[in-house]
Protein backbone atom coordinates (compact mmCIF):
# COMPACT_ATOMS: atom_id res chain seq x y z
CA UNK A 1 0.00 0.00 0.00
CA UNK A 2 1.43 3.40 -0.70
CA UNK A 3 1.28 6.67 1.29
CA UNK A 4 -2.17 7.97 -0.52
CA UNK A 5 -3.59 4.24 0.53
CA UNK A 6 -3.46 3.04 -3.43
CA UNK A 7 -2.48 -0.87 -3.44
CA UNK A 8 -1.40 -1.92 -6.94
CA UNK A 9 -1.23 -5.66 -8.82
CA UNK A 10 -0.88 -7.36 -11.61
CA UNK A 11 -1.77 -11.05 -12.88
CA UNK A 12 1.00 -10.83 -15.58
CA UNK A 13 -0.18 -8.35 -17.48
CA UNK A 14 -2.25 -5.21 -17.35
CA UNK A 15 -1.23 -3.26 -13.57
CA UNK A 16 -4.56 -2.56 -11.36
CA UNK A 17 -4.60 0.32 -9.43
CA UNK A 18 -7.32 1.09 -6.86
CA UNK A 19 -7.78 2.49 -3.16
CA UNK A 20 -9.49 0.53 -0.76
CA UNK A 21 -11.52 1.24 2.51
CA UNK A 22 -10.65 -0.75 5.71
CA UNK A 23 -11.90 -0.17 8.92
CA UNK A 24 -11.41 -2.56 11.47
CA UNK A 25 -11.69 -5.95 10.12
CA UNK A 26 -13.77 -5.01 7.24
CA UNK A 27 -11.93 -4.53 4.10
CA UNK A 28 -13.48 -3.61 0.58
CA UNK A 29 -12.21 -2.48 -2.66
CA UNK A 30 -13.63 0.03 -4.67
CA UNK A 31 -13.48 0.51 -8.49
CA UNK A 32 -10.15 -0.86 -9.35
CA UNK A 33 -8.55 0.65 -13.05
CA UNK A 34 -6.38 -1.26 -15.08
CA UNK A 35 -4.06 -0.60 -18.14
CA UNK A 36 -6.01 -2.13 -20.78
CA UNK A 37 -3.36 -4.10 -22.84
CA UNK A 38 -5.04 -6.97 -24.66
CA UNK A 39 -3.61 -9.76 -22.24
CA UNK A 40 -2.82 -13.27 -23.94
CA UNK A 41 -5.05 -16.68 -22.33
CA UNK A 42 -5.24 -17.53 -20.20
CA UNK A 43 -4.07 -14.50 -18.16
CA UNK A 44 -7.21 -12.59 -19.68
CA UNK A 45 -9.79 -15.12 -18.17
CA UNK A 46 -7.68 -14.64 -14.65
CA UNK A 47 -6.84 -11.25 -14.69
CA UNK A 48 -11.19 -10.48 -14.90
CA UNK A 49 -11.58 -13.11 -12.48
CA UNK A 50 -9.02 -11.57 -9.86
CA UNK A 51 -10.88 -7.83 -10.42
CA UNK A 52 -14.15 -9.67 -9.72
CA UNK A 53 -13.20 -11.17 -6.85
CA UNK A 54 -11.73 -7.84 -5.57
CA UNK A 55 -15.24 -6.53 -6.11
CA UNK A 56 -16.11 -9.69 -3.63
CA UNK A 57 -13.87 -8.97 -0.60
CA UNK A 58 -15.44 -7.76 2.77
CA UNK A 59 -13.09 -9.08 5.17
CA UNK A 60 -8.95 -10.28 5.45
CA UNK A 61 -6.72 -12.46 7.58
CA UNK A 62 -3.44 -13.62 8.07
CA UNK A 63 -1.93 -16.69 8.48
CA UNK A 64 1.69 -16.44 9.06
CA UNK A 65 3.37 -15.39 5.59
CA UNK A 66 -0.67 -15.22 3.70
CA UNK A 67 -3.15 -12.77 3.54
CA UNK A 68 -6.78 -13.83 2.63
CA UNK A 69 -8.98 -11.40 1.64
CA UNK A 70 -12.65 -13.13 2.33
CA UNK A 71 -15.75 -12.68 0.79
CA UNK A 72 -19.14 -11.98 2.44
CA UNK A 73 -19.94 -15.62 2.86
CA UNK A 74 -16.09 -15.66 4.58
CA UNK A 75 -14.76 -17.81 1.73
CA UNK A 76 -11.31 -16.91 0.40
CA UNK A 77 -11.81 -14.43 -2.41
CA UNK A 78 -8.14 -13.98 -3.13
CA UNK A 79 -5.18 -16.02 -1.54
CA UNK A 80 -1.52 -13.96 -1.65
CA UNK A 81 1.78 -15.70 -0.11
CA UNK A 82 4.69 -13.87 0.39
CA UNK A 83 7.42 -14.75 -1.51
CA UNK A 84 10.90 -15.47 0.93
Amino acid sequence: MTAEGKVSSTVGCNRIVGKPSLEGDRLRFGPMAATRMACPPPLDQLETAYIAALDAVRSWRIERTRLTLVDARGDAAVVLVRSE
